[in-house]
């Protein structure tokens, strides 16, 4: 039997925009986004012809962010 839990949709909504600000920073040119370019072999160039070849950003985003609302979500239930 599953158990009746409740869920705090606003603190999952919340997590879920922390979880991408803190990827954004993260990933930005003044942390660890140039390095993190050099390891992978990408440069401006590279990184902008696969923006054109993927359907840009948004559509990566919003994915993130459901993967994001998905991962708060199972992780309120385990919390609770």
């Amino acid at each position: 039997m599953i158990p009746n839990v409740e869920i705090n949709l606003l603190a999952v909504l919340v997590g879920a925009a922390i979880y991408m600000i803190i990827g954004m920073i993260w990933y930005s040119r003044f942390m660890f986004g140039n390095q993190w370019m050099n390891l992978i072999g990408l440069n401006k160039q590279g990184m902008e012809k696969s923006k054109s070849k993927s359907g840009g950003r948004t559509r990566t985003f919003i994915i993130a962010f459901m993967g994001a609302l998905i991962l708060n979500f199972v992780l309120a239930h385990f919390v609770a």
